[in-house]
């Protein structure tokens, strides 16, 4: 990037600013955050900004590849989990990390995405359930705006 910076366009240029930046330090590895919810947290605003900014980008599809991917680990992985597993709850921790990345992040897509979780989270006392379950399953299709192929 060094030496042939200058000749890219600011969108690839700053797409490969962040690909150097996830190889060296990677979101998760074996269904596990590798990184803070909060480096996640800005991980999914400069995807997103990406998308917005640079939609016809040639680096769209993988950008929108890591968003939904950030996305996803952010609402929680196998091996680090979103609910503890004995009683079902939201972990305080990742309430917290929810709660800031609406105050640092709120006016982003993904943001009315998670307030629209939260809310489900409320009604169901921060507690895991089916319906829960189900929201889950579909974030894929909540984040649809910026499909993979568009």
């Amino acid at each position: 990037l060094e030496w042939f910076g200058p000749y890219l366009t600011p969108q690839i240029a700053e797409f490969l600013r962040f690909a150097a930046h996830e190889q060296t330090t990677p979101f998760a590895a074996d269904a596990s955050l590798m990184v803070g919810r909060s480096e996640l947290a800005g991980r999914i605003a400069w995807a997103e900004h990406v998308l917005t900014e640079y939609p016809d980008s040639p680096a769209h599809d993988q950008v929108a590849f890591r968003y939904h991917q950030y996305f996803a680990a952010f609402l929680g992985l196998p091996n680090s989990p979103a609910f503890d597993w004995r009683t079902r709850m939201l972990r305080p921790d990742v309430r917290q990390a929810f709660d800031a990345f609406l105050d640092a992040h709120g006016s982003l897509e993904a943001a009315a995405v998670l307030r629209e979780y939260m809310d489900l989270l409320e009604r169901h006392r921060y507690r895991r359930t089916p319906e829960i379950d189900s929201f889950l399953q579909s974030q894929w299709a909540i984040l649809d705006r910026y499909r993979i192929g568009s």
